[in-house]
C-alpha cells in the first residue's frame, strides 16, 4: 500500500488515506475487504491515469528533450504524447506521457499488472515530477545570469531514464536503456548520431526475445536489453 500511495505522488500514507476515505467513503482497510476473497490471477491489462506533479511544470522543456532523443522502435513522439516500452519486473509494458496544464495522462499497456506500482514510479521518475521547481527555480535565481531565463520559462525539470532509480536496488529484468542521449555514446557529434546506434542495440538485443505485443496506439516494439550480470569478484 506505501508503495502505490508514493508512487501516486502521495507524500504519506496519512495522505493517502485521507483522500480514499473522502473520495469513497471507506477507508484503504475497508475497501480491501470488499474485494472478492481468494487468489486473483494476475493479468495483462491498459489503464488510464493522472500522474500529479507540483507547479509550474515546462513541458516544452521536457518533453522537447524526450521527443529530440527518442530512440525509434523503443521510444516516439506522435500525437501529443511521448510513448516507450519499459521492462519491468514481472514482463513488459508501453506506456503513453502526454502534459496537461494541471497533470500528465498516463496511459499504461501492462502484461503484468503487478508491474503497476513500478510502471508508475519509473514513469514520475523519468519525468522529474517529484521535483520541488519552486525551490530549485527560487535557488537558480541568485545568480544574476540565471535569474532572466528561469523568469522565462520557470518550472523546468530534468528528464531521466525508465531504469529503476539506481542499478543497486534494479531488479535482474529491469531496463537497460542508456542514460539520456549523447551520454551513451560519447564519442557521437550529436543526438541524431547517436541514436542510430541506440536502435541498432535495442534491435540486435531484442531479436532473440519476442517483442511485446503493441497496442494500436504507439508503433514501438523493441525493449533495451537487460542489465549484464556483474563480473564474479575474484
Amino acid at each position: 500500500m506505501a508503495d502505490i500511495a508514493f508512487a501516486a505522488g502521495f507524500a504519506s500514507i496519512r495522505t493517502f488515506n485521507e483522500t480514499v476515505r473522502e473520495v469513497f467513503a471507506l477507508s484503504p482497510t475497508e475497501l480491501r475487504q470488499r474485494a472478492r476473497p481468494g487468489p486473483r490471477a494476475a493479468l495483462p491489462g491498459a489503464l488510464a491515469l493522472r500522474l500529479p506533479f507540483r507547479q509550474p511544470l515546462n513541458p516544452d522543456n521536457l518533453f522537447g528533450h524526450l521527443a529530440a532523443t527518442a530512440v525509434p522502435g523503443v521510444e516516439e513522439w506522435r500525437d501529443g504524447a511521448y510513448r516507450r516500452t519499459l521492462n519491468l519486473p514481472y514482463g513488459h509494458g508501453i506506456v503513453a506521457l502526454a502534459p496537461r496544464p494541471d497533470h500528465i495522462d498516463c496511459r499504461l499497456s501492462l502484461t503484468d499488472l503487478r508491474d503497476l506500482a513500478g510502471a508508475i514510479a519509473r514513469c514520475r521518475r523519468m519525468l522529474d515530477l517529484d521535483a520541488d521547481p519552486e525551490a530549485v527555480d527560487g535557488l537558480l535565481r541568485e545568480d544574476p545570469l540565471l535569474a532572466p531565463l528561469v523568469d522565462k520559462a520557470p518550472g523546468r525539470r530534468v528528464p531521466r531514464t525508465a531504469d529503476a532509480e539506481n542499478s543497486r536496488s534494479a531488479p535482474s529484468s529491469a531496463s537497460r536503456c542508456p542514460p539520456r542521449r549523447p551520454a551513451l555514446t560519447p564519442h557521437a557529434s550529436s543526438v541524431r548520431t547517436a541514436n542510430p546506434s541506440t536502435t541498432r542495440t535495442a534491435a540486435s538485443a531484442t531479436s532473440s526475445q519476442p517483442p511485446p505485443r503493441s497496442p494500436s496506439w504507439t508503433r514501438t516494439r523493441w525493449r533495451c536489453p537487460a542489465p549484464a550480470a556483474p563480473p564474479s569478484p575474484a
